[in-house]
């Protein structure tokens, strides 16, 4: 079985996370390489490849 954002997000706020977002771009979207002064986790649950 496949994690679900919902089982992350029950994980997430499990191990002392505060908040936990869902983020969505659009195909072919480029996100720059970047940081966070906080310790962050990601998950992709839905992608197309190709």
């Amino acid at each position: 079985m496949h994690p679900t954002y919902e089982m992350f997000e029950q994980a997430a706020r499990a191990e002392g996370f505060s908040e936990v977002v869902e983020r969505t771009w659009a195909p072919g979207q480029i996100v720059d390489s970047h940081g966070h002064p906080f310790e962050a986790h990601a998950l992709v649950v839905k992608a197309r490849c190709g």
